[in-house]
């Protein structure tokens, strides 16, 4: 199964550390794809691949250099995935650890059988979703569920016609793990529960991707027009009534979040 690994040049031990781990899975025909280091680009560099003000009106702030490289990084497998005849591919961050060695082949597959029914765009092995209450079993330990929320970009499968979507725009404006608006415009992301994959933990990767004081920044500087604050506001009422009726799944989403 073609499989690219997101991971800096700069990044040499946690090269060794994804390498040492995808060793146990033979199956995973793996490369590395050098991630964009956003901090490292110029204003210029930026705004040729990067929607700023789209960004801005989307989240109500602007982006940190951390989080344009993310994004980008990720449209780099998606490109490379196009670049070539296979029908999907499993994108993995450098800091992934799969929790059950002894079901990762099996799932992963389960995942990819999932892609080659064309019943999903987007496949997610990672923690912090939320769920529509819509399970298919796969076995007696884990289901299947369709994704209204998650966190997370550690370990996924994506589809051509899911790479092609998110490559639509020339500059992306978009968080790689925006799987709300995803969701919105036409691609389809199911999860795998309980999950199999895991990264840094949340604060931790933030932290790294976009230093400690930019992530309090980030914070605390979120400003939205009236409307926009109404439709959030709306949406997060929404997705705690559907969680206390059951209608949606909780899985440590909003937990994270409200940290």
């Amino acid at each position: 199964m073609k499989t690219y690994i997101v991971n800096l040049k700069e990044c040499v031990e946690r090269r060794k550390h994804v390498l040492h781990e995808i060793e146990k899975y033979p199956f995973m025909d793996a490369e590395i794809i050098d991630a964009v280091n956003g901090k490292l680009m110029s204003d210029e560099e930026i705004s040729r691949v990067f929607d700023i003000k789209k960004f801005k009106r989307r989240y109500g702030r602007f982006p940190v250099k951390g989080e344009i490289g993310c994004t980008l990084s990720h449209r780099k497998c998606y490109r490379s995935l196009l670049s070539t005849d296979e029908p999907y591919a499993l994108i993995l961050e450098d800091d992934v650890s799969f929790i059950s060695p002894e079901d990762t082949e099996f799932i992963i597959k389960q995942g990819a059988k999932l892609l080659e029914e064309g019943k999903t765009d987007i496949v997610l092995f990672v923690p912090m979703l939320v769920l529509y209450n819509r399970p298919r079993k796969i076995n007696e330990k884990y289901v299947v569920y369709p994704v209204y929320a998650a966190y997370e970009t550690c370990a996924y499968l994506i589809s051509r016609k899911g790479a092609k979507r998110l490559l639509k725009d020339k500059r992306s404006s978009l968080l790689a793990d925006d799987f709300i608006y995803m969701n919105r415009h036409g691609i389809r992301i199911k999860a795998f529960y309980p999950n199999i994959a895991v990264g840094l933990s949340t604060i931790d990767k933030m932290e790294g991707i976009i230093g400690k004081e930019e992530r309090k920044k980030v914070r605390l500087h979120v400003e939205f027009p009236f409307w926009e604050k109404v439709k959030r506001c709306v949406l997060f009422i929404y997705s705690i009534i559907a969680i206390k009726k059951g209608w949606l799944i909780d899985k440590d989403y909003y937990k994270w979040s409200n940290k």
